[in-house]
């Protein structure tokens, strides 16, 4: 099947941000880590594709946790998408939505779309190993798309300590 040039999925830009001061509390949140790295990205592409993007897909953020979580991110990033979704947590959602942004451009329904992820697992223990508060968004009382451990690990994985996915695919 031939696809016409506005309607083949291609990935255009890249961006990674690695964050880990030796102070936990001058860390970037993770809605700043997204920021940095879709900027870093639009970069990679050539730069003025933010004001494109119709489709954003964020990852479900294990190490902190927020509510309103796309429109959030949107914000930031002074864009307004067709479409901004924040998905539930999953271990193949990454591939999953990029899958899915690549069927809506074939579709026609996206021209540019956004999959990314933060997290800031490292910043948050140094903070709680060294007993100190983040200054980041503060958490709220009901999170968005909350996760709940006995959804995805076993009572006996919970007892022994493997719950987290580093803890599990060594």
């Amino acid at each position: 099947m031939s696809l016409p040039a506005d309607r083949t999925p291609v990935i255009i830009g890249i961006g990674e941000v690695t964050d880990r001061p030796a102070d936990p509390v001058a860390a970037l949140e993770p809605l700043a880590l997204m920021d940095a790295a879709i900027r870093a990205a639009d970069a990679d592409a050539g730069g003025n594709w933010l004001a494109r993007i119709d489709s954003l897909d964020i990852i479900n953020m294990v190490s902190w946790r927020y509510d309103r979580v796309a429109a959030r991110l949107t914000e930031r990033l002074g864009i307004n998408p067709a479409r901004a979704v924040y998905g539930v947590v999953g271990g193949e959602t990454p591939t999953a939505r990029i899958h899915e942004a690549a069927l809506r451009i074939i579709n026609g329904n996206s021209l540019v779309a956004v999959v990314t992820a933060g997290e800031a697992a490292h910043a948050v223990g140094k903070a709680k190993a060294a007993g100190v508060q983040l200054p980041w968004t503060p958490p709220p009382r009901t999170p968005e798309n909350r996760i709940i451990t006995t959804d995805h690990v076993t009572v006996m994985a919970i007892r022994d300590g493997i719950v987290q996915p580093a803890h599990i695919y060594r």
